[in-house]
């Protein structure tokens, strides 16, 4: 557990380091530009009746300094920063006989995802069904299963990992380690153990948009109730929402439940099997403790 902290505190230390470069780097340029920008002005003719640009004496070899500065020595840090966010390298060794298996596994949930027509992620340090009436959930633009070597935070592996993404967090199958890299707060957490569950279920649609199409309506229910059930009267904006039936897909790691909510209910016949493989396959993948190498 010692060895995952360090991990962690490492990752999240070179992170804080790229994003004071990227900061740094875009502030210089932006003020090289200001410069440029006001040193050809004030050579105009109608900002001469200032008399703070009337004292300047600046010349168009200082704007042109400023734009040579820009673009050969600050633009091109700001972008090797803004690309490579991360620079820390982590050295894997595994052992893993079940790529096949697991890549047909990969294809069936994208298949699925690839169809659905909303998902919704599901964020809980407590429950996986803490779920939208406290804003605890987002609507997904694409989630899918992939297979890589090189992440998009740089890992650097020997064998092939795989990672699990969304719009809001990605989840790196590291054998039986679990990577995860939030997007908006960009921190790292590792965590030992992971599983994966499916269920079918009931979830209030409450967003103002059309109702998925691939999703089953099981009722209607007043957004505003009496005590007797029936549609309050006092409020003018009342509607009814629908209940409809989605798929849970769960990712639970030791500390934190991340659920997945898909329109299309129908899909957890196709993946319920897949999933049971993919278990199996992840809990059998050993990574040695040279996985821990940071390489910088």
């Amino acid at each position: 557990m010692t060895e995952l902290k360090n991990l962690e505190e490492k990752l999240n230390s070179n992170l804080n380091r790229i994003s004071i470069i990227r900061i740094v780097s875009w502030s210089t340029f932006v003020i090289f530009w200001t410069f440029s920008f006001w040193t050809i002005c004030q050579q105009t003719i109608w900002l001469h009746n200032f008399q703070f640009f009337a004292n300047l004496r600046l010349d168009y070899y200082l704007f042109f300094f400023g734009l040579l500065v820009s673009y050969t020595i600050i633009f091109p840090i700001a972008r090797y920063a803004d690309r490579r966010r991360i620079i820390s390298n982590i050295i894997l060794e595994s052992e893993d006989e079940e790529h096949t298996k697991f890549l047909e596994f990969c294809n069936i949930i994208n298949k699925r995802l690839s169809t659905t027509k909303k998902c919704l992620l599901v964020e809980s340090s407590e429950s996986a069904y803490y779920k939208y009436s406290a804003g605890a959930s987002e609507l997904l633009d694409t989630t899918e299963f992939r297979q890589r070597i090189n992440s998009t935070y740089r890992i650097s592996s020997k064998t092939t990992h795989y990672s699990f993404e969304t719009d809001a967090v990605q989840i790196t199958l590291l054998g039986s380690m679990v990577l995860i890299f939030h997007w908006r707060s960009r921190k790292f957490s590792v965590r030992q153990s992971i599983n994966f569950y499916g269920s079918l279920e009931r979830f209030h649609f409450i967003w103002d948009e059309q109702i998925p199409v691939d999703s089953q309506i099981l009722q209607y229910q007043w957004k505003y109730t009496n005590k007797n059930g029936r549609p309050d009267q006092r409020f003018k904006d009342n509607y009814q929402i629908p209940t409809l039936l989605f798929w849970s897909f769960e990712i639970e790691t030791n500390e934190e439940i991340l659920q997945i909510l898909l329109s299309d209910s129908s899909m957890g016949e196709d993946i319920a099997k897949a999933i049971e493989d993919f278990k199996a396959i992840v809990s059998s993948n050993k990574i040695s403790k040279k996985a821990f190498k940071n390489t910088e």
